[in-house]
């Protein structure tokens, strides 16, 4: 009877060690998602500058869009880790009101 409960409850630690475990693996996971972070973005002049940086390589997707939403500036670009910038003739850039920054799945998005 002893023995049978001693059982038990060493299984139930069991449990209880792999839950923490897992708990403590999807901390760090979710700890790590890759961030795009935007570090300039504005006109000087007659060019818009965006800088931004980015952890793990990867595709950059820049998009510039009007009031109505539409894409009036679109590019790609496969990039390592690390700092970049952009520079985009005004003149290309007519209405321009939002910018869109898709990087590994998500989006930033803001007002130019």
């Amino acid at each position: 009877m002893i023995i049978s409960k001693l059982r038990i409850l060493y299984y139930w630690l069991q449990l209880i060690a792999l839950l923490l475990i897992l708990s403590a693996e999807n901390s760090k996971l979710c700890a790590t998602e890759p961030e795009l972070k935007v570090l300039h973005l504005g006109y000087e002049g007659e060019v818009l500058i965006i800088r931004y940086s980015i952890p793990y390589d990867g595709m950059v997707e820049i998009k510039i869009l009007n009031h109505e939403k539409k894409i009036i500036w679109r590019n790609q670009f496969n990039k390592t880790k690390g700092e970049y910038g952009i520079r985009i003739p005004r003149k290309e850039l007519e209405g321009a009101k939002i910018y869109e920054i898709t990087y590994k799945g998500r989006v930033k998005r803001g007002k130019i």
